[in-house]
């Protein structure tokens, strides 16, 4: 089974003080992929720097598997001004490890006052995404429906990408699939009393969704908030099988492709 962890964040604790055995466990777990996600400029520096085995205090050991890459961007509560030439001196140096602009968007979850004053900083990175011919990678909480309107007047030839940890109604998701987006399936979908989303996701096509874990953040059925590793994409895999009614083989060869194609990674050498 190969799978790929779309979204994790592999330099906060506790994963980044066990690098190397998270690492281990995932590649047990039949993880072939991860994409650590920035969320400020210092964060979006040590994703490239995972992601670039010879490079950085915080590299990976190149006998390491799996393979590790980084998207970079700054998360709608981050509250540093975005530098569009910060980022793209990173997109730069990372040589082609860079696969995504984010974690970008909105979140009215602490006031809805507060989306209008991140709309500068989403509209930016959505602009960087577009010159730099890279997807996004969306955070949006309590504020999905203005994502929606803004992804739309973008018009043809948006960014495309992922929504992360996607949480919204079957209509939401037919709208984001319409503008070229996939959703990221979390540890949510692991819990039997998550009946809305599981509802949701279980009618979706498997074909526009992409599993993620959010290490350490998002809790799953067996791993509280805070101690998730990439290791559990595997339990995600298993319920999302579950909910759709198919073997986890052919859910993990679905999302997998789907992962390939919009971040662009390369296929699997050993596939």
């Amino acid at each position: 089974m190969n799978l790929i962890d779309t979204h994790c964040h592999l330099y906060d604790e506790p994963l980044a003080g066990d690098r190397d055995g998270v690492l281990q466990r995932a590649r047990a777990a039949g993880v072939e992929a991860i994409v650590v996600v920035g969320t400020m400029l210092s964060t979006s520096r040590r994703a490239v720097d995972l992601a670039q085995p010879a490079m950085g205090d915080h590299a990976v050991g190149p006998d390491l598997w799996p393979d590790v890459w980084a998207a970079v961007g700054l998360h709608p509560d981050a509250t540093e001004p975005v530098d569009p030439d910060a980022l793209s001196g990173l997109i730069a140096r990372s040589q082609g490890r860079v696969v995504a602009v984010g974690e970008i968007g909105l979140d009215g979850s602490r006031g809805k006052e507060r989306v209008a004053a991140q709309e500068p900083a989403f509209r930016a990175q959505l602009t960087l995404a577009r010159d730099h011919d890279l997807p996004v990678m969306i955070h949006s909480r309590d504020a999905t429906g203005r994502v929606v309107r803004i992804l739309e007047e973008l018009g043809p030839g948006g960014p495309g990408g992922i929504l992360h940890a996607f949480a919204g109604s079957r209509e939401v998701a037919t709208a984001l699939i319409g503008l070229g987006f996939v959703l990221g399936v979390a540890g949510v979908a692991c819990r039997p009393q998550a009946t809305r989303i599981r509802k949701v996701l279980g009618a979706l096509p498997l074909s526009a969704l992409v599993l993620e874990t959010d290490a350490p953040f998002i809790g799953t059925a067996t791993r509280r908030p805070g101690e998730v590793e990439p290791a559990q994409v595997l339990e995600v895999c298993h319920a999302l099988a579950e909910l759709h009614g198919l073997d986890p083989d052919e859910v993990a060869a679905t999302t997998t492709a789907t992962a390939r194609r919009i971040l662009s990674l390369p296929a699997d050498p050993d596939a």
